[in-house]
């Protein structure tokens, strides 16, 4: 597209929202500025939305509800649930930073999928927008970390402290990333979730043809250059590892066939296998929630939901969002907990300095428990209905786009963050904060969740009523 063409009129809102999305990426870390940018794109896309000309089907609306209905639950739950509201100093201040994060969320959500309704520009330019603002932030946190520590410091200072007011910091534990106007020493996994979903964007590579979409090659090129230089120059091992499988993801995409309907079999063994994940998390919640943690203490019930490393945080926050005072709190159970309940058993306690609870050091790595920790089960049910909801997306968009570059780089990105955030999320980052706030919500005010929201809002395709759809002469992507 010639620059002449980009300037017309008509283009002018989705030009704005291209600039904000960098913004948005590219947000100095700032939870605030992430806030403010997304609501911002809430009201461009809602008037993107009302100069919409083409109108969509009664069946393609219910398809529309049935995706985004559950996404916006969740922003709501996780905006204005128990957590959120609780964790200011007053009511009216956590009110107003709920509605806040609320816009914010929604607005990076609808943002994407009015630029696609809009269709004023290609897709590619949204792309190019939000890695092109994540390639800025990771590439200047990445020199930032070089000259201070130097390439492969995790390596070279192993086991390596140095001292802040008597408390040891270990060197190998830390890097540097752009937070705010300053540069702030945060945990290597906080960092990687970052330059993974870079790097991750260079899997779309494969399905580039060089001799026609040549500036797409080297746009990719260069972005997840900048996410592996971060990985590998550190290294982030955690990153590496999620990096080199979705490559090989990707891999096989490039030689899959997709037919056009799912086998009978298929269909079959997923319900059977959805229902088993069903059933097994059902009870686990319910041994959890009842207090009798005592079943997951020997053999290999203990090796699987009660080990020290993967689930017996996730065990100590659905008991800590349940109970307080050792009493059920069925409010928090449905909305989240409250992050300042004195708790009998010294899990988490009142405190009006967040750095000094409990609750927030127990080193949970999987961020689908946080959704049920600030929402509930509220949040937790509608954000497992959004993944399930996501898979089913990018089988359709793969499928239906002929694994074009753009399906599959936007495939990989959304595929590498949650398996990333799943198994490596890290909730408090901030190395030396002293006695301020050191919880950084996985959701609300995040930079990197907020463009996952516009990338699945851009990426929408109508997953469901797919043949009511086409009958009634709906879109057919």
């Amino acid at each position: 597209m010639k620059i002449t063409s980009l300037l017309k009129k008509e283009n002018a809102l989705s030009l704005a929202g291209c600039a904000l999305s960098l913004l948005l990426a590219f947000s100095f870390g700032e939870k605030l500025l992430v806030s403010v940018v997304g609501m911002i794109l809430l009201a461009l896309s809602i008037l993107m939305l009302l100069l919409t000309n083409r109108k969509k089907t009664k069946t393609e609306k219910k398809a529309l509800y049935l995706y985004a209905g559950p996404l916006l639950l969740f922003f709501a739950v996780i905006s204005l649930g128990v957590f959120s509201l609780n964790s200011y100093a007053d009511a009216f201040s956590g009110i107003v930073s709920g509605l806040l994060s609320l816009m914010g969320l929604a607005g990076s959500f609808l943002f994407g999928l009015a630029a696609r309704e809009d269709g004023k520009l290609n897709p590619w330019f949204f792309v190019y927008s939000l890695l092109g603002g994540l390639a800025l932030l990771v590439l200047a946190s990445w020199l930032s970390t070089m000259i201070l520590y130097g390439p492969w410091h995790t390596l070279i200072y192993s086991g390596k402290q140095y001292y802040i007011n008597g408390v040891a910091y270990p060197i190998d534990e830390e890097v540097v990333f752009l937070l705010g106007t300053k540069m702030t020493r945060v945990s290597l996994m906080y960092a990687g979730g970052f330059s993974t979903v870079l790097a991750a964007s260079g899997a779309g590579l494969m399905f580039v043809d060089f001799r026609e979409e040549k500036e797409k090659g080297i746009f990719l090129s260069v972005v997840a250059a900048i996410g592996l230089l971060f990985i590998v120059t550190v290294p982030l091992i955690e990153a590496l590892i999620v990096t080199v499988l979705v490559y090989l993801v990707a891999l096989g995409l490039r030689f899959a066939c997709f037919k056009e309907e799912a086998p009978k079999w298929l269909i079959i063994v997923s319900a059977a296998v959805v229902g088993l994940i069903v059933s097994v998390l059902a009870v686990y919640f319910a041994i959890i929630l009842s207090n009798q943690t005592s079943l997951f203490s020997t053999g290999l019930l203990r090796k699987i939901f009660n080990n020290g490393r993967w689930t017996k945080p996730i065990n100590d926050i659905i008991s800590a969002t349940f109970y307080h005072d050792g009493i059920p709190s069925f409010l928090s159970l449905l909305f989240g907990m409250n992050p300042y309940y004195q708790s009998g058993s010294s899990f988490f306690y009142n405190s009006s300095l967040w750095s000094s609870a409990a609750w927030i050091n127990t080193d949970l790595k999987t961020f689908e428990i946080v959704s049920f920790m600030e929402g509930g089960l509220v949040g937790l049910l509608s954000f497992l209905i959004v993944l399930f909801s996501t898979v089913v997306l990018l089988y359709r968009l793969a499928h239906d786009e002929k694994r074009s570059p753009f399906a599959m780089s936007v495939a990989m990105i959304l595929f590498s963050y949650f398996v990333y955030m799943t198994f490596f999320m890290d909730m408090t980052p901030y190395i030396t904060k002293g006695e301020s706030q050191t919880y950084v919500s996985p959701f609300g005010g995040n930079a990197l969740f907020a463009v996952i929201l516009v990338l699945m809002g851009l990426s929408y395709r109508p997953i469901y009523f797919r043949k009511a759809i086409e009958a009634e002469g709906g879109e057919n992507d």
